[in-house]
């Protein structure tokens, strides 16, 4: 028993173009017309009974006694398809190797293959029955229609232990399997692992020609001796080719009918020769368009016209088509009149018909385009018309029978006595069957009608009117007038009295006239009279009735005022302000005044009677009260706002005096004045725009504008100029004494016109103590925060000038403690 497991990757020899070429140019007579590859995927492991390819599904079917551990039949890449002539070989050792195949894989030997599918490497078992095999896997059904003198061709690899252990191939004719071949083992000289691909071929029975229900499989038995060689059974690029001379099928077909109507289903039934194995059928402008079935049923037309249907019958040698013509037809709009359309029982009415060709009519099962008729009772009739192309189409007809005597009159009001504007409806109770009526209404909005029974026949004037109704029938005709049975009576006059004002909480009665019974609304009060306390100011409405019924109406209001007095209040746009000063007063009293009296002592003007009076202005200092006084019908209110308005004196300011510098200095502006917010124009060259006494450095000559706001918003303004010298000038003391005194403490470059600076001093060692780019930015005698020591330092300046000149020096500066 063998157990090795080897895999080698191998490139395709060059020789096997060569047999390829042979193979082909020998085989020329034959056309493949099916395959199987069982596809690519080294990922893909499936059981042989779970595959489904391009052709169908495989199966496996258990043909004898299978062991618990029996061998399976596996489709995957692990055993790879190389090839004729190539040695064998699998994804497992060469993951680019994915072509498939269909092999048997043994399932005792977990330890070594615990996946179930180590490709054809072979394991007979261990004796004792767990591995006894009988299997065979079953193509899917293939359709050799068309196809004769049929070859089975394949490539596999085969060692086993023939006949115990061995792969046989099967043949399945539609009914039942029988033996086709024995492959024997295959050529694995020169190769180890899995041995090499032989191809192999044999023809199938003549049964096999044009059969379309065809099978091929592949039968392994192991009977479980313990003994067998590797491989076990491999195949690969299993093909179906049958001779080159057939030909294609010759497409017939035969249709229910050829000349229908609109809508009428027809059958087709496919008589192609030569064994078709696809048909494919167009029916323009019918449904289904089309059709790949066989035979095809119930295709409508649903638009008359002539159709071409074409059927194309297919087989593996070629394809052939044929048409027919179907004519589709429009029915006839068939229609039916009789004359006369009402008779007396028994005489003659004669029915007509039009649309067709021929006529059949019932009751009475009477043919022609025109019969006669006489019915003892109304009767419809039904004509069924039948075109010349045989498509039908139906219409109906009543004939009306009637007593031949003219109609007897008569009729009904829904009312007789009514009020003006209201509507009666009419019914006629006429008799001797009439077809026809007029009505006559006199005094009425319609004044006539020729309805049955006519509706809403309305009356706007008082009065008493006859109506007449004429009815007639094929036999004459019959009147009715009756004088008097309307009277329209006229409205009452409803009074609901004068218009009323009382104020909120009291109560009034209301007082109507004019009918015989009174109903108030809102409320829903009846009776005469009606005592009433609304909320809010309501309109009423008096519904009166008089004896006839009828109704009129009238309206009053009660008007509902709030008597309240009402309650003094304002407000102003400002009352904290500077002396000359406008203020704008608001009213915010409540309860509807209707008067208003102000006074403002102090103010121009001192008084108002407006309810919101403008421009009240104050130009003497000091605190001033503000009176309102409203009045409405009710009563009055007064307020008083004492000091309600503050007048401030405007302040003094001073903006200092005239100052003269050299370009590049500074010099403090010092403004007083009082307190408030402060403000300097231009703010150029200012350290702050809103203090009193900013540090200026202007570069030009600049008058500066300073502004003191106080608390009332009272503003004064005065002017300083600081005119800017141009003085040029760098001078460096050479000794300073940095020891906290308050004098000498801070070594600065003097100089005047000064506009950018670099300013270095180092120690004796040449180490960088102190830099600065300004004037007013001095050595203070420290270094890294602690002080330098007591000595000579050296420094290095060069100052750029407002003139564009420069100016560089080096010297020595003496620190002294």
């Amino acid at each position: 028993m063998k157990r090795e497991l080897l895999f080698r990757a191998r490139s395709v020899p060059a020789f096997l173009f060569f047999l390829l070429l042979v193979f082909f140019s020998s085989h020329s007579h034959a056309q493949v017309f099916w395959t199987e590859d069982f596809g690519v995927g080294c990922s893909q492991n499936q059981q042989a009974g779970s595959y489904t390819g391009p052709n169908g599904t495989w199966t496996v079917t258990q043909t004898g006694t299978n062991g618990t551990s029996a061998n399976d039949w596996f489709i995957s890449a692990t055993e790879a398809g190389m090839g004729a002539g190539n040695c064998g070989s699998g994804c497992l050792t060469n993951g680019t190797l994915t072509n498939r195949t269909l092999h048997v894989a043994s399932l005792s030997v977990p330890l070594i293959c615990p996946t179930g599918d180590c490709g054809a490497a072979y394991n007979a078992g261990p004796s004792g029955g767990n591995a006894v095999t009988d299997k065979r896997a079953e193509s899917p059904v293939i359709n050799c229609s068309g196809q004769t003198t049929i070859t089975l061709s394949f490539v596999y690899m085969e060692a086993a232990s023939p006949p115990n252990d061995q792969c046989t191939v099967w043949y399945f004719d539609g009914t039942t399997w029988s033996l086709l071949s024995t492959p024997g083992p295959s050529n694995n000289t020169g190769c180890s692992g899995q041995g090499k691909w032989t191809a192999y071929s044999t023809p199938l029975p003549a049964s096999a020609d044009n059969n379309p229900n065809v099978k091929i499989g592949f039968h392994w038995v192991n009977n479980d001796d313990g003994a067998g060689n590797d491989p076990s059974f491999a195949v690969d690029d299993v093909t179906l080719s049958a001779s080159a001379s057939a030909t294609p099928p010759t497409a017939a077909f035969t249709a229910s009918a050829t000349n229908v109507c609109v809508g009428t289903p027809v059958n087709f039934t496919d008589n192609s020769t030569g064994g078709p194995t696809g048909w494919s059928w167009t029916f323009p402008g019918g449904t289904p368009p089309s059709s790949t079935s066989q035979n095809v049923t119930g295709v409508v037309w649903n638009t008359a016209g002539s159709y071409t249907v074409t059927l194309t019958a297919t087989n593996a040698n070629g394809s052939n088509s044929t048409t027919q013509v179907i004519t589709v037809n429009p029915p006839p709009t068939v229609t039916a009149s009789a004359n006369p359309s009402t008779v007396c029982p028994g005489n003659p009415s004669t029915l007509t018909g039009a649309g067709a060709s021929t006529y059949v009519w019932n009751p009475g099962n009477l043919s022609g385009t025109s019969v006669s008729v006489s019915p003892g009772a109304t009767t419809t009739y039904t004509v069924i018309g039948t075109s010349a192309a045989g498509c039908v189409d139906s219409s109906t007809v009543t004939v009306t029978v009637q007593p031949c005597n003219v109609p007897q009159v008569n009729f009904i009001a829904s009312d007789t006595s009514i009020c003006v504007g209201d509507c009666i409806n009419f019914t006629d109770l006429s008799t001797n069957g009439p077809t026809s009526w007029s009505w006559s209404f006199s005094g009425a909005s319609v004044p006539s009608s020729t309805q049955q029974n006519p509706t809403n026949i309305c009356y706007n004037a008082a009065g008493t009117y006859a109506v007449t109704l004429v009815a007639t029938n094929p036999n004459g005709n019959g009147s009715l007038t009756k004088t008097g049975y309307i009277i329209v009576n006229p409205p009452p006059t409803a009074n609901a009295g004068s218009d009323v004002s009382i104020c909120t909480g009291q109560q009034t009665t209301l007082i109507g006239s004019g009918g015989s019974t009174y109903l108030w609304n809102p409320g829903n009060h009846s009776g005469s009279t009606f005592t009433v306390n609304p909320a809010s100011t309501t309109t009423y409405t008096l519904t009166v009735t008089d004896a006839n019924g009828c109704t009129g109406t009238d309206q009053v209001v009660v008007n509902v005022a709030v008597c309240t007095v009402p309650v003094a209040a304002f407000s102003a746009n400002d009352h904290q302000v500077c002396e000359g000063t406008c203020i704008d007063f608001t009213d915010n009293s409540t309860g509807t005044p209707t008067g208003w009296t102000w006074s403002f002592p102090g103010a121009v003007p001192s008084s108002s009677t407006q309810q919101n009076p403008t421009n009240i202005c104050y130009n003497t200092p000091g605190n001033y009260n503000v009176t309102l006084i409203v009045t409405n019908a009710f009563g009055s209110d007064t307020t008083v706002m004492s000091n309600y308005v503050s007048v401030g004196a405007a302040p003094n300011v001073d903006a200092g005096n005239y100052t003269t510098i050299a370009i590049g200095n500074s010099t403090q502006l010092n403004a007083t004045g009082g307190t408030g917010t402060w403000s300097w124009v231009p703010s150029a060259g200012l350290s702050s725009p809103n203090i009193p006494n900013p540090l200026a450095s202007p570069t030009v000559t600049t008058t500066y504008t300073v502004t003191l706001t106080d608390a009332f918003g009272c503003s004064v303004s005065d002017t300083v100029t600081v005119d800017v010298v141009e003085a040029y000038s760098l001078y460096l003391p050479s000794a300073f004494s940095p020891n906290g005194d308050g004098a000498n403490d801070v070594y600065y470059v003097r100089g005047a016109g000064i506009k950018t600076l670099d300013f270095i001093v180092f120690d004796r060692f040449g180490e960088k103590v102190f830099e600065s780019t300004s004037v007013n930015d001095g050595w203070d005698g420290t270094f890294r925060g602690k002080d330098c020591e007591t000595g000579i330092y050296v420094y290095y300046v060069k100052a750029e000038f407002y003139n564009a000149t420069s100016q560089e020096q080096k010297g020595d500066i003496s620190l002294v403690r």
